[in-house]
């Protein structure tokens, strides 16, 4: 009983805590869509997915990513060539070293 009675109160504490997040774009309460966790070595990550209350908002937002995210898949095609010639005269091994980071 006392498993179930401490899993109810963390359920509380949490269901409270998000109930505080608040949509950064119009300052509507967000609401949680999906939460995952995983093991990622010896650490427990837990992803929270929240979505903003307001479909309008949430819209505009998933837009907004979706141009962001295609913005890092054009710069990751771009070969090495590219920024080292658009960095000319810059320390050309630290660019590459950085270049290949991001890969």
């Amino acid at each position: 009983m006392q498993v179930e009675e401490k899993v109810e109160a963390e359920k509380d504490i949490n269901l409270t805590k998000k109930s505080l997040d608040l949509c950064a774009r119009c300052g509507r309460q967000l609401i949680v869509i999906k939460v995952t966790k995983e093991l990622v070595g010896n650490s427990m990550v837990t992803t929270t997915q929240m979505s903003c209350t307001d479909s309008v908002c949430q819209k505009g937002l998933e837009l907004q990513l979706a141009k962001e995210k295609e913005a890092r898949a054009r710069l990751q095609q771009k070969p090495f060539s590219y920024y080292s010639e658009r960095f000319k005269g810059k320390n050309q091994s630290t660019l590459k070293t950085q270049y290949t980071k991001a890969k």
